[in-house]
């Protein structure tokens, strides 16, 4: 851990005349934002450690740096990203906007991983300044998002979605940020979803959570659900066990265009990646029902409304041959 960087950080000094910034450190060396920040401190901390100083982390910046190396390295967004990075340009305070705030919510779950427990969204903006207060960790955010941009190669589209979200075709989220962006996620409230699918009536949407490759021993044969790319067009999808055609469950998907409810899929290609971060979801955007058979439960086939990102799809496609 610390001790392996602070020994990297020492010979890059010795190998390189370049300055040893984190974004060259991470372009020249083995060593990745992941194993940096997994240490539970920044890299400005790190740096000042090899220098003779060691400082305690405070708690709030080992929140800050497993964000780091957890959901920052699962969410690709370049306008999330960009948007946290004119933020903090701007002296962590910016004009309110129903989007701002959607941001600003979801770099605080992506932090405290819960509510922030505040009325207002000023009373947000205030707490979020204090935590980034000291410049350094300004400073090392903002270098840090702009090497999270360039490592992005989706992509992101606009779709509208009939209400104000922070969610664009093809950015791949955690789960929380998906919560944000659908409004179950609010200033106090976190919503308690580990289902694969999110019912909201209050936008006419549902939400449907699919994990491609469900080999991992974390299913239950019982959730070992047959969901696929037929073709970039179509997706098969398997409901929970207990719904029918006939149920109200079944009829909203079955009639979700009469009812103007729209049906919305995200995917992750399995659980966790190479690194051991929980892998984000790619939004693929909306469903439109096309047919079904059988009950308890029901498959359905759906066609997307746009094409999905090919990586996902020849992922997809792999399984419904296994």
């Amino acid at each position: 851990g610390v001790q392996k960087i602070k020994d990297a950080i020492i010979r890059f000094k010795q190998d390189y005349s370049v300055e040893c910034t984190l974004t060259n450190f991470t372009n020249l060396t083995e060593i990745n934002l992941k194993t940096i920040y997994d240490t539970d401190r920044f890299w400005y901390e790190l740096i000042s450690m090899v220098e003779g100083n060691n400082n305690e982390s405070k708690a709030s910046n080992k929140k800050i740096a497993c964000a780091m190396s957890n959901a920052w390295l699962a969410c690709e967004s370049n306008a999330y990203f960009s948007f946290i990075m004119e933020w903090i340009n701007a002296g962590c305070l910016m004009t309110q906007s129903e989007l701002a705030e959607q941001y600003l919510l979801m770099f605080h779950f992506d932090i405290f991983n819960e509510e922030p427990k505040v009325d207002r969204y000023e009373d947000l903006q205030l707490k979020l300044k204090e935590l980034l207060k000291p410049d350094s960790i300004k400073k090392e955010l903002v270098e840090y998002f702009s090497i999270r941009i360039n490592q992005i190669e989706t992509i992101e589209k606009d779709i509208h979605l009939g209400f104000q979200s922070t969610l664009k075709l093809h950015c791949r989220f955690t789960r929380n940020q998906i919560l944000v962006g659908l409004k179950a996620n609010s200033l106090n409230r976190k919503y308690p979803s580990r289902e694969g699918v999110l019912n909201l009536p209050g936008i006419k949407t549902e939400a449907l959570f699919v994990t491609l490759d469900k080999t991992e021993g974390r299913f239950s044969p019982s959730t070992m659900y047959h969901d696929y790319f037929v073709n970039s067009e179509i997706f098969h999808w398997q409901s929970q066990n207990a719904t029918t055609p006939e149920s109200s469950k079944g009829q909203s998907y079955i009639n979700h265009q009469q009812m103007k409810k729209s049906i919305l899929l995200f995917i992750r290609e399995k659980n966790s990646d190479e690194a051991g971060i929980t892998m984000g979801f790619v939004f693929c955007g909306q469903l439109i029902y096309v047919s079904h058979e059988g009950s308890r439960p029901m498959n359905i086939i759906w066609r997307l409304k746009n094409t999905p990102p090919a990586l996902l799809l020849n992922e997809g496609k792999k399984l419904a041959v296994g």
